[in-house]
């Protein structure tokens, strides 16, 4: 700086280099002042994430039916406690099982092929009888899509033994539900 400045007296490059120094001190500025509102941008979409992420794990684990997350070969990753409820054991037994090996007879080779060939977009639906951990069996309604992102599996199980015991038995729910109210009444007047 002082070269270029041969021959002018030295108050001229004091004000030159201060001139500049000050120019160069406001792009500093301005550019700390736009690294702050990025920052801020960038922790507020971070708080939002972590709140949508929090969102989802209370309505997985909420949820009134059973998920499971599989990787493709179908071992479990998540499970949630209605998924607990349908296998009657902990959630966190679940956690790393093969789930071919708990799908009755020889269904599971026909369902991981079939979820092998099935496009991500179409959820695979049917029914499945479950063996749980006890050895009792299950019967569930199972929907199942893939998810090309994470490479897994997204299961939906709902328990329809029971729905499934009424109509073996030819019993209407409404028949149920009448017997049961009447079963009610009569209980309730020996009450008395």
């Amino acid at each position: 700086l002082i070269s270029q400045h041969r021959g002018l007296p030295s108050s001229a490059i004091t004000e030159d280099s201060q001139q500049i120094l000050q120019a160069r001190v406001e792009k500093i500025s301005v550019v700390q002042e736009e690294l702050l509102a990025q920052a801020k941008r960038i922790a507020n979409i971070e708080k939002s994430a972590e709140e949508e992420q929090a969102r989802y794990r209370d309505i997985f684990e909420l949820a009134p039916d059973g998920y499971l997350v599989t990787d493709r070969e179908g071992n479990i990753t998540e499970a949630n406690e209605a998924s607990a409820a349908v296998f009657k054991t902990p959630k966190q037994s679940l956690i790393g099982r093969a789930l071919m090996t708990i799908i009755e007879g020889e269904a599971a080779e026909e369902i991981f092929a079939r979820l092998r060939t099935c496009p991500p977009s179409k959820p695979q639906r049917f029914e499945v009888r479950l063996r749980t951990i006890n050895g009792s069996l299950v019967d569930v309604f199972a929907s199942v899509r893939v998810d090309p992102k994470r490479g897994a599996l997204l299961w939906l199980l709902r328990d329809v033994s029971g729905q499934k015991q009424i109509r073996e038995n030819g019993s209407s729910p409404e028949t149920l539900i009448g017997t049961s109210a009447a079963m009610l009444a009569v209980r309730s007047k020996f009450k008395r």
